[in-house]
């Protein structure tokens, strides 16, 4: 151990001596262009913006540039020059938005991880070139209950903060009741989303074929998998094949009953090892063959809706 860590004591020195012997000279121009690649780097892969005091990331540069008094810029840098980013973007777009001569909007409600509402309102048009622009026009935290008159009130400001009301063609949501009622207050025309529709169907084609028994069950043995790290180590050994991780539904996330089924059918042969050992000592549910057959028909099906 003291060998190694003086070996590596040795080599930082030696690094830290050829910075010294050959730092070279970090130019103005040069400074500025990591900013900007910083800022964009930030804000396209949605990091954070005190990833500027990493120390590895100092380190990184330092070595790429060959100058050990290289500094990141700061956080409040950084901060200024994507505010100035998006000034100069959002006026790009307003400009594009201005001079379309009709608009479509899609919308949606989600709720983040800390509980607070929010709207995203997203614009296609297809500009001067004939290509289809899609941009986010809106994201904005909302305070109020989604009462119907509030959620009008907040769709007919977004169109007049962007004076696009007389050239909205559609604006695209959820199908719901409460969206329908929301929109019908606008005097804009209205489209359900398809995808949501469609989603629809399936569950009630689920309740009308009565499947929510077999669905309990696949639930209750991802569940005994997903949480207990030992169960899924002796699943894995119950097959020499890879076993994909089970997958466990929400009821929010579209297409996951189809995950949840396909990763079951995927580890039938694991997971039929696993129950029918006595030294596993299993307790819950288990599949029997018309389920297995159920399942294989249900993936073929929901995997044409995953598809659509």
């Amino acid at each position: 151990r003291r060998s190694t860590s003086a070996s590596s004591t040795s080599k930082q020195g030696n690094l830290t001596q050829f910075f010294k012997s050959s730092d070279s000279p970090v130019t103005v121009t040069l400074q500025r262009a990591i900013k900007v690649s910083l800022a964009n780097w930030i804000a396209g892969s949605g990091r954070p913006i005190s990833i500027v005091d990493d120390n590895g990331l100092q380190e990184v540069l330092r070595t790429a540039l060959q100058n050990a008094e290289y500094m990141l810029p700061s956080r409040g840098t950084i901060d200024r020059l994507l505010n100035d980013m998006y000034d100069s973007k959002i006026q790009i777009v307003k400009e594009s938005v201005k001079n379309a001569k009709g608009i479509a909007l899609t919308s949606d409600f989600w709720t983040s991880l800390g509980n607070e509402s929010y709207c995203g309102v997203t614009g296609h048009w297809i500009n001067d070139d004939w290509k289809l622009k899609s941009v986010v026009l809106e994201c904005v935290n909302v305070v109020e209950r989604h009462y119907s008159d509030n959620i009008a009130g907040l769709y007919k400001q977004f169109a007049t903060d962007w004076d696009i009301t007389n050239r909205i063609q559609a604006l695209v949501t959820e199908y719901a009741r409460n969206m329908i009622s929301d929109v019908y207050k606008t005097d804009f025309a209205h489209i359900p989303c398809l995808a949501h529709r469609l989603q629809l169907s399936i569950l009630r084609g689920f309740r009308a074929a009565d499947i929510e028994p077999m669905f309990g069950k696949c639930r209750k043995i991802v569940g005994h998998f997903k949480h207990s790290a030992a169960n899924t180590t002796e699943l894995k050994s119950c097959t020499e094949s890879s076993l994909c991780k089970l997958q466990q539904d929400v009821s929010t996330r579209w297409n996951s009953i189809f995950t949840m089924l396909q990763s079951l059918l995927q580890a039938r042969e694991a997971l039929t090892v696993y129950m029918s050992d006595e030294k596993k000592q299993y307790k819950g549910p288990k599949l029997t063959h018309l389920d297995w057959e159920k399942i294989s028909e249900y993936v073929k099906v929901l995997d044409l809706f995953c598809q659509a």
